[in-house]
């Protein structure tokens, strides 16, 4: 178990780790349940209440990750080419 930041607050979560992932985090089922998370499309965004306190974390869509992923793609070609 790890303290994960989230807003202001700091929750002890378990966690996988993985250095292919291309986003900062993906949050699971249990986690979501855990924190009455509600998401929200139109908004890219998902409500949790923390502690009795509701935060709002934002969420990237495809064309984001796609972005990330370009740019992690060039990095191992450029490494792998002398």
């Amino acid at each position: 178990m790890i303290d994960v930041n989230i807003g202001d607050f700091k929750i002890n979560q378990i966690v996988l780790l993985s250095p292919q992932l291309l986003t900062d985090a993906i949050l699971g089922l249990d986690f979501l349940v855990n924190y009455n998370a509600v998401i929200s499309f139109a908004e890219q965004s998902i409500p949790l209440t923390i502690n009795g306190e509701c935060t709002k974390i934002r969420f990237i869509g495809i064309r984001e990750t796609t972005k990330r992923f370009r740019r992690y793609r060039r990095g191992i070609i450029r490494k792998s080419v002398p």
